[in-house]
């Protein structure tokens, strides 16, 4: 459930969103001091705003990770698994606002979700929980708007 990043709102220019609060972090702190270079976006083409970047600065030596993006209902519309060279001192992610299959997801509110780990070879990397539950594992989850 997402309702502790999301409280919705209908305007006359549709269902839009506010958000409720900043990124949470796990007690764990592999991952730091996370940013979003725009938040809402519109990745409409003008060049302005049109990706998001989601950062933050990497505390330590990690070898497994992902990125995901979850829809209002908790589904997952893009998903990046992560190994060592994928994460440096800092940590980039940019969002384009599409979907694995590069179709443009509509406006809404979008969840985040990345997650890092120490551990080598976490058992069955494409579950969320194996990373959650390694002994070191860092799980930095926010929101952040599309505006088409």
């Amino acid at each position: 459930s997402f309702a502790g990043y999301i409280q919705g709102t209908a305007t006359a220019f549709g269902t839009f969103a506010l958000l409720a609060g900043s990124p949470t972090v796990s007690d764990k702190s592999i991952l730091d001091d996370v940013a979003l270079s725009s938040n809402p976006f519109t990745p409409n083409g003008d060049g302005i705003n049109d990706k998001v970047t989601i950062s933050c600065t990497v505390n330590g030596s990690v070898n497994a990770g992902h990125v995901k993006i979850f829809d209002s209902t908790g589904r997952v519309v893009r998903a990046k698994y992560l190994n060592a060279y994928d994460f440096s001192y800092y940590f980039n992610y940019p969002w384009d606002g599409k979907d694995d299959r590069g179709i443009d997801l509509p406006s809404g509110v979008y969840v985040y979700e990345i997650s890092a780990t120490s551990v080598s070879n976490p058992d069955e990397p494409e579950d969320r929980a194996s990373f959650e539950n390694a002994p070191d594992a860092t799980v930095v989850r926010g929101a952040v708007v599309v505006i088409r």
